[in-house]
């Protein structure tokens, strides 16, 4: 029997205590099951997991995001009113980021044969990627798993779709209609297979399920299992009181065991009892034969336990020729392949499917293995595999593993997503050496630097062992590529030759594209062409490009503890960092582990600015990106900068001017900036929160004036409702003149353009909320202050001009007195509802800026305002025959006057369609 170290005594006697509380007859169930190797079904609940505080923090923030501050009610209460798009993109970020505690990592090692959850978690299955497992997801009622119960490959069937999902069939509810389609339509149906896949020798072990909270019916998952003869189920956490007559039922017959302990809880009490080998446990299924060139490897149990512990063994049943498909299989296994539910091992049949295309550096990739393989104890028996997300390094990795056992024989072991240990892989190259296999290659999709993966190797060589490690990394910039022998670029543009492919490959796959929209021109990019035109692999391009931010924002953190102060510094400091007094490096931001962990500390929000700002193609100055992150960046100097963003290459970077004093730092492509802007924020209100940021801290002074004055200029003109995303920043309309006002009076930004957009955004306040429930986002009297507010800026920036305190040009000039004539309109339009004396006085105050300002400028713009405004009061307001009579007079001046202007044709098109409109005032 396995015994525990004697060092876990004291914990042993509280566990042993625990357990004389708990019930003994779950704990025997459980105990039993595992031991006599029968199927154990694991039924999680959407709190499963949540016990520690991240994982319950990801729930609060959800709720809090959509307003729901009634948290007893749990995911239930996410469904009061409906959840949009972007809210599930924000829930799929936080899971991304979300890491489980010891405890709930030591339940998902337990030897599951199949899952039933109702979690939403794009990475539930993952987490049973351990001890050389291969979960296969699955997502609506039309698909099925390759095996229905296995320790090796255990299905996992998502009740109700996953957060990151958009297909109709495989994303999850949100509204209380959808949720109630979804579990008539997939849920139940993937809960029929439950008691199937148990089998009367099987044990159901339900954890993390709260019927109080959980989208899942309590009576719909137990009614599945009433009607099968010899199912037993244990209840891990169950509420003290049980709503439910078919528990009851179950309760009495015998085949539910419930018991308040959750399943963590009692698997530590069973491992600490000496009654469960958590490493035993976890024994495959499948033991496995690795045929190589030199003969045949047998895989034992003990071996692939201990290999698998942090790497894959690719044996013969991994490359056996595909089984065939009926043309509806065909498509479910392209989309699956696609949208990444197979993991490593469902890539590599993909590959063998011919589901991907070869790329052409794949064959650069080849010859860099066969040249390792011939020398594989030389001191940098390594290949690194670096490039761009979305570039398809995962897919020509499978195809290189597949290949290298296909046609080479060698043994292969494979790591995604992270990095083995040499301990574990040293066991199976040892084995594989005593059957006479010339070389072990060990392929790693962990997109690491490749300084690790030379460890890796070193390490392994420092055995003896003969191997070549060939892992994968973002791209690399040349200079950090010395030393690296054998670095392979995945270029981020197709060839010619890939474009032909490419089309083929998803001219086979869709039915409702041309041939010439099925065509990727050569020199596009990859990843933009696939996300626009492969809808199955949308969800996977973008959470790799997610996971490349996460990366790049996890090095700015770790970077930014120890950034180099700036050349050129004091006598005095010089002799204070001789002196030990102070240090040569410093920390640029403040450690907050709790903002790191849901993405919202500083290096977050570095991140976040620049892919804000780039997806409206405003490269950012770095000097004000660092101005606004952190207080300490001041004389950061060119060493600070390299040190900070040195191979990161999710942005882009150039100069500012000829000069180069000033450095615009940008994302690499404007698709991943809204991908990440997508899955990060996810929603308008928290892109503006941080464009409100960049908006204050700029500060146009000094040498360096022009630049961020550019910057935020150009910035203003595309968050407008004529900007790239039209209406999008809507409701940040008046933030944006608020910050500007702040930035006019606190910070002392006195600027004639900066005055007019501060002015524009306030009108267009207004403006965009006609249409949009107005009445109940603004009464009136609060539009009138937005109003008046914008008048009197305009007012004091031309009187500022007047006195020559304030410089503006012609140009600025012209466009404030139009302004001028706009926002006095809007004014005498907006009094239209009360009438009177006040509307008249509007009107004639908009009246008269008008005519100065269609005197002081030949554009249209003045005479659009002046037609508007007269026909908006006049079919709107309650006027005496005499104040029509005039503002009749006034229309037909204005048009009078607007007949005989030479306008462009664009202009005189708007025009002509304003008159048409007046006929109707």
């Amino acid at each position: 029997m396995y015994r525990p170290p004697a060092a876990w005594s004291h914990r042993r006697r509280q566990f042993l205590n625990l357990g004389g509380r708990m019930s003994d007859q779950a704990l025997d169930a459980l105990s039993e099951a595992i031991s006599e190797e029968r199927p154990v079904i694991l039924v999680a609940g959407q709190a499963f997991g949540a016990s520690d505080t991240h994982g319950e923090a990801i729930l609060n923030g959800f709720l809090d995001r959509l307003g729901r501050k009634a948290q007893t009610g749990g995911w239930r209460v996410a469904l009061t009113d409906p959840v949009t798009d972007a809210d599930m993109a924000w829930l799929s970020e936080r899971f991304d980021r979300h890491v489980p505690s010891e405890s709930t990592l030591r339940v998902f090692d337990l030897p599951w044969s199949a899952v039933f959850t109702s979690s939403i978690d794009p990475r539930f299955a993952g987490r049973f990627e351990t001890r050389g497992r291969q979960p296969e997801a699955v997502l609506s009622r039309g698909a099925y798993a390759r095996v229905s119960r296995s320790r090796s490959r255990p299905p996992v069937y998502y009740l109700f779709g996953r957060a990151n999902e958009t297909v109709s069939d495989a994303r999850p509810p949100k509204t209380k209609a959808d949720l109630l389609r979804r579990s008539q339509n997939h849920a139940s149906e993937l809960l029929n297979r439950l008691a199937e896949t148990a089998t009367a020798r099987g044990l159901v072990v339900i954890a993390g399920f709260d019927p109080a909270r959980d989208w899942l019916d309590v009576d719909a998952l137990l009614a599945t299992l009433s009607d099968q003869a010899g199912v037993r189920a244990i209840w891990f956490g169950a509420p003290q009181r049980l709503d439910s007559v078919v528990a009851d039922e179950m309760i009495a017959q015998g085949s539910l065991i419930t018991t308040q302990t959750t399943v963590a809880a009692a698997l530590a009490s069973l491992d600490l009892q000496g009654r469960i080998n958590m490493v035993g446990a976890a024994a495959p299924d499948e033991p496995g034969i690795v045929t190589t060139s030199a003969g045949i490897l047998d895989i034992t149990p003990q071996l692939r336990l201990r290999v698998e512990a942090s790497a894959r063994i690719v044996d013969d049943a991994w490359t056996e020729h595909p089984e065939p498909l009926e043309v509806s299989e065909f498509h479910e296994a392209f989309r699956k392949f696609h949208g990444d539910l197979g993991g490593f091992r469902g890539m590599m049949e993909g590959v063998a499917r011919e589901f991907a295309i070869q790329r052409s550096f794949e064959t650069e990739l080849w010859k860099a293995i066969e040249a390792a393989i011939r020398q594989p104890q030389e001191s940098d028996s390594l290949v690194v595999l670096h490039g761009q997300s979305g570039t398809g390094k995962s897919v020509s990795l499978a195809r290189l593993a597949w290949k290298l056992r296909r046609d080479l024989a060698l043994p292969v072991l494979v790591a995604a997503g992270r990095l083995p240990t040499p301990t574990d892989v040293d066991a199976f190259c040892s084995a594989a050496e005593r059957t006479g296999s010339p070389v072990t290659i060990v392929v790693c999709d962990a997109n690491q630097s490749p300084w690790r993966y030379r460890d890796l190797a070193a390490a392994l060589q420092s055995r003896g062992r003969r191997v070549v490690v060939v892992g994968s990394s973002y791209r690399i910039e040349e200079h950090s590529r010395q030393g690296f022998r054998r670095c392979v670029e995945a270029p981020a543009t197709l060839s010619a030759a890939e474009s032909r492919d490419l089309e083929k490959v998803v001219a086979r796959f869709s039915s409702t594209q041309s041939a010439s929209e099925a065509s990727p021109p050569e020199g596009w990019n990859a990843l933009a062409w696939l996300y626009r035109h492969l809808s199955a692999g949308r969800q996977r391009i973008a959470a790799g490009i997610s996971s490349e931010a996460r990366f790049a924002e996890s090095a700015v953190r770790e970077r930014a503890r120890s950034a180099p102060r700036a050349s050129g510094r004091s006598a005095l400091a010089d002799q204070l960092i001789a002196a030990g007094i102070a240090e040569e490096s410093t920390q640029l931001f403040d450690n907050d582990e709790a903002l790191a962990a849901t993405g919202e500390d500083a290096a977050a929000r570095l991140i976040d600015l620049v892919m804000v700002a780039g997806r409206l193609s405003c490269p950012v100055p770095l000097n004000l990106l660092m101005r606004v992150i952190s207080d300490r960046s001041d004389g950061l100097g060119v060493e600070g900068v390299a040190h900070l963003f040195q191979d990161l290459d999710l942005f882009r970077w150039r100069a500012a001017d000829a000069e180069g004093t000033e450095l615009l730092i940008s994302p690499r492509l404007q698709l991943e900036a809204e991908l990440i802007c997508q899955r990060r924020l996810a929603d308008p209100s928290r892109e503006i929160d941080c464009l409100i940021e960049l908006i204050k801290g700029v500060r146009p002074s000094g040498v360096d004036r022009n630049i961020e004055r550019t910057f935020v200029l150009d910035l203003l003109q595309k968050l407008d409702r004529d900007g790239p995303r039209g209406q999008a920043y809507r409701r940040g309309y008046l933030r944006f003149a608020d910050a500007l006002e702040d930035l006019r009076k606190k910070a002392g930004v006195r600027d004639a353009s900066l005055m007019l957009r501060e002015c524009v955004f306030r009108r267009q306040a207004i403006f965009s909320l006609d249409g949009y429930n107005s009445t109940e986002e603004m009464d009136e009297d609060a539009r009138l202050m937005v109003l008046d507010a914008a008048r009197a800026v305009v007012e004091e920036a031309l009187r500022l001009i007047d006195l020559g305190e304030l410089h503006a040009g012609k140009r600025n000039r012209v466009n404030l007195i139009v302004e001028r004539a706009s926002i006095y309109g809007y004014l005498a339009v907006q009094r239209t509802n009360s009438g009177g004396n006040a509307l008249w006085a509007d009107y004639l105050a908009a009246r008269t800026a008008s005519a100065r300002a269609t005197a002081m400028s030949d554009d249209y713009h003045p005479f659009d305002v002046a037609l508007w405004t007269s026909c908006d009061v006049l079919r709107g307001a309650t006027l005496s025959d005499e104040q029509r009579a005039e503002l009749l007079s006034d229309l037909y001046s204005t048009m009078d006057l607007a007949d005989g202007m030479d306008f462009r044709s664009d202009q005189r098109i708007r025009y002509l369609e304003r008159r048409v409109r007046r006929q109707h005032a």
